[in-house]
Formats: structure tokens, sequence, C-alpha cells
């Protein structure tokens, strides 16, 4: 598939199924992700790759979150709420996390950096699609 075809017919899944991308596939998504802009080469962008316990370990970690920011907004959590942020990974076999991690610099704004992320994501989500699997 050609990258023009891609970007048009590229769409997000609800729940993604076995089989994830093998290990080589999953490289090449990876590296065609780590080549996007990077203003100023500081390399701002890490990518984590979550598959089996390691879903169940980071949705603790999004309900942890959810719960975070219901006792700073002085708010009452809602368990429905709160076990959707629990198992929302679980939708999918395999998660790629994309974390933008602020690098010194001082001529290129954290913006910058956070963008650079953003579009590394977006690299995944095209690869992915060319590869024949569905993301989100």
């Amino acid at each position: 598939m050609d990258a023009l075809e891609a970007l048009r017919s590229r769409r997000a899944y609800g729940r993604l199924v076995d089989p994830p991308p093998n290990h080589e596939q999953l490289l090449l998504i990876l590296e065609r992700a780590a080549v996007g802009p990077d203003h100023g080469a500081l390399q701002p962008v890490r990518f984590v790759v979550l598959r089996h316990e390691g879903l169940n370990d980071f949705g603790t970690v999004l309900e942890s979150a959810y719960l975070r920011r219901c006792r700073e907004a002085g708010e009452q959590p809602d368990e429905a709420k709160a076990l959707k942020e629990r198992s929302k990974l679980q939708r999918a076999p395999l998660v790629i996390v994309v974390a933008a991690v602020p690098q010194s610099s001082e001529s290129i704004p954290w913006s910058d950096q956070r963008v650079a992320a953003a579009a590394a994501a977006m690299s995944i989500l095209i690869a992915a699609h060319a590869l024949d699997y569905g993301a989100m």
C-alpha cells in the first residue's frame, strides 16, 4: 500500500484482535515512527510496547491517574469510569505507548517536543495500517 492510500484509507477501530504484529513487523513500525519530525534532533520520543500483563499493569496506572484527577478536582470517582480506565487496554493484544520526554534546550520549546511525539504516534498508526493491522 502506498503512503497516499494508507493516509486515505486508515480508520480507528474500537477493538483489535490477535494476532498483533510479529517481532519484525513491530520493529519496522517503530523504526518508521522513530524517523519522524524532531526539531533540533533532541530525540524527545520514547516507545514502550505493552503485551499480556503489561496491559494489565498499565491499566492500573491509568485507573490511578483517573482517581488522582478526581481527588484533585474534589470530585467523587465513578466506579464504572475507574473500571473503564483499568480495562481499556484489553481492547488490543498489543499497545505501543508513545511518550514525549522533555529534553533540555534553550531553543526548542517543549511544545515542539510534544508535537514530535504526536507525529511519531501518527506514523505508528499509518505503518500499522500499511501492514494490514488495525490501530487506534
